[in-house]
């Protein structure tokens, strides 16, 4: 089962300096106007699956850390992380509300 992190939570993993993988799943062009440092983008929409190529982005990304998802909204990085699941991955969490809500919680 996929875990939610709240986005004051994920505030806390960086600020922590915790090691894990941040992956955007948002189009590129609003990765590209607005993002969370270090996060690396993998856009996945609704009808999308994980394909090979993006489970290469992904392996590249992660180095063995456990893998934090984020979308624009919490939707689209939720089947995103099942779908990891069920490759394989075990540690794998999405933010609740996606960068909507981390825009409430951090400032940089």
């Amino acid at each position: 089962m996929v875990n939610q992190l709240s986005p004051e939570r994920l505030a806390s993993m960086i600020d922590s300096g915790d090691s894990f993988s941040l992956i955007d799943t948002r189009p590129e062009d609003s990765y590209e106007g607005w993002r969370i440092h270090g996060a690396e983008n993998v856009p996945f929409g609704p009808d999308d699956e994980v394909t090979d190529e993006r489970l290469e982005r992904i392996e590249a990304a992660s180095n063995g850390d456990p893998i934090v998802a984020i979308c624009g909204k919490g939707l689209t990085s939720t089947p995103f992380s099942f779908e990891l699941e069920q490759r394989g991955y075990d540690d794998v969490a999405v933010v609740k509300g996606g960068m909507e809500d981390w825009s409430k919680v951090y400032e940089v």
